[in-house]
């Protein structure tokens, strides 16, 4: 009964501050969520698949392994050993990943519909159905394409476009290698090892990373899908030039939103404490005490922040979900997949509300005074 003694209708610019800030917090946040996950799943290829990589480099993808492809193929249950390189290069003006693999391993790899033919050439590559039609290239083409680490160029020939419903689709595929030259590496080294494997995956993966031959590096095993926001600053520092909005932007964006929205939830408490003014002397009157009205206002505030918070980041997945849908966005010329993260609900949902708390906490004194 209490809680009615403070009207809703009184907390409305409170509301509709909340509801816009969780907005531009969640819309924000969920853009970079999925950028980030672009980048970490072109990594897993397939769901079965468990990948070493480097655990001394910041980045996966620009970290190198020592690999030993003979040892690992022998431990029982291991039905794949693909070494690969990924190394990012400039194709038709564009930035895009060309991966170097075992190309007799191609079709165990991807499981993939191809159009023309197979590599016969080192320097003949396969492209991906999503690239070749986002590029317009089509068998028979011949391009230069240039190594951004090493600058190293070489002319390529499409032997072939392939379809195999991965990230794949979205990327070159070259002989292993041709690439690791372009990368810069010995033809030990590898960016990654990928495994499939028919039993227990975690047993397998320890029998292989304990072996003496593969402790010359230390080794990260990623056998689930998880997001590596890290992953992030190979954009900027190394692939900078592929994608219209660099990480920097977009955190210096984040930064510019949480600090414009707290600003406009602080002074928005502060306007409703003001209009309520006339109701908080009559309950105060009344007999009711300082604490009891600030406890009030306070529940029915973070009651409030928390809805708004929620109801602004479905606003915000379902009009981001809509333009991703109308608009193919592209990282690196990879199809990036809008991601539904908890994360950002919570921060979507819980940071107004703090904000909104504290405010009134600070005020109390002043509610107290009248």
């Amino acid at each position: 009964m209490i809680f009615k003694l403070i009207p809703w209708g009184s907390l409305r610019l409170v509301a509709i501050v909340t509801i816009t800030a969780s907005i531009a917090i969640s819309s924000t946040g969920l853009y970079m969520v999925s950028m980030y996950r672009t980048l970490t799943s072109s990594l897993m290829i397939n769901d079965g698949d468990a990948v070493i990589t480097s655990s001394t480099s910041k980045l996966p993808h620009t970290g190198l392994v020592r690999y030993a492809t003979t040892r690992i193929a022998n431990v029982e249950g291991i039905e794949l050993v693909s070494p690969e390189v990924i190394t990012p290069v400039v194709l038709n003006g564009e930035v895009v990943f060309l991966r170097g693999v075992n190309l007799s391993l191609f079709n165990k790899l991807a499981d993939a519909t191809l159009v023309g033919d197979m590599t016969r050439g080192d320097n003949e590559v396969l492209v991906g159905i999503r690239l070749s039609n986002y590029l317009r290239i089509h068998v028979g083409d011949s391009y230069v394409i240039t190594a951004i680490p090493t600058g190293k160029e070489v002319k390529v020939f499409v032997s072939g476009v392939f379809r195999s419903n991965t990230s794949l689709d979205d990327e070159v595929v070259g002989d292993l290698r041709v690439v690791q030259e372009l990368r810069g590496v010995s033809p030990d080294y590898v960016t990654l090892v990928r495994i499939r494997a028919g039993g227990l995956i975690d047993t397998l993966l320890h029998n292989i990373t304990s072996r003496s031959e593969l402790d010359i590096m230390p080794l990260k095993v990623i056998s689930r899908f998880g997001g590596n926001r890290s992953d992030v600053e190979l954009v900027d520092e190394l692939l900078g030039r592929g994608i219209k909005i660099s990480s920097n932007l977009l955190w210096t964006s984040l930064i510019l939103v949480l600090t414009a929205s707290s600003l406009a939830m602080y002074y928005s408490v502060l306007w409703s404490l003001s209009s309520l003014k006339p109701i908080i002397n009559s309950l105060k009157f009344l007999g009711l005490s300082s604490r009891v009205l600030t406890s009030v206002l306070a529940v029915k505030s973070l009651t409030l922040g928390i809805t708004a918070g929620v109801l602004g980041y479905l606003i915000s997945y379902l009009t981001l979900n809509l333009i991703f849908n109308i608009t193919a966005v592209r990282l690196l010329l990879h199809s990036v997949e809008l991601v539904n993260d908890f994360k950002v609900l919570t921060s979507s949902a819980l940071l107004p509300s703090t904000i909104i708390l504290l405010t009134i906490l600070v005020k109390s004194k002043a509610i107290a005074e009248g």
